[in-house]
């Protein structure tokens, strides 16, 4: 019975976009922009408590033609955007993707993505291998840290 209810909570968290956990990496906090184009930006933290590193090599989401992870960064007093080849996840750390840093870019959307809407996000990992997150589109301007 206990395997059910821990199977239940699960199966929950992932529903709701606040915590899953697999092989040693946990991914919390994950949740893509509202778009009303056909560009947007998905953000997770991916949480590494164990003794070894990985390495995020690849992502594609369901509703997007082009997916790739992505960096702004603060040089010479202006923000700049910049895909990354891979993106590595340090053993005993954390990588938090958010605005004005880490975090993927969906383009080429195949119809704009509302409020609420659930995509697909799969991720895929050099050690861990790979994982499909259920996404949720949410607003959070105004809300970030």
């Amino acid at each position: 019975m206990a395997y059910k209810n821990k199977l239940i909570v699960i199966v929950l968290a992932v529903a709701l976009g606040t915590c899953e956990e697999r092989e040693g990496l946990g991914f919390e906090d994950f949740w893509v922009q509202p778009a009303s184009g056909d560009i947007t930006a998905a953000y997770i933290t991916i949480k590494n408590p164990g003794q070894t590193s990985d390495t995020l090599l690849d992502v594609h989401c369901d509703v997007a033609g082009v997916t790739s992870i992505h960096e702004t960064r603060h040089e010479q007093g202006m923000m700049r955007m910049r895909p990354l080849e891979t993106l590595p996840i340090p053993a005993r750390s954390q990588v938090i993707m958010q605005p004005g840093g880490f975090h993927i870019m969906l383009e080429g959307l195949d119809h704009p993505l509302q409020v609420g809407e659930v995509v697909n996000l799969r991720l895929r990992f050099e050690k861990m291998g790979e994982i499909t997150l259920p996404i949720t589109v949410e607003d959070r301007r105004g809300h970030e840290h």
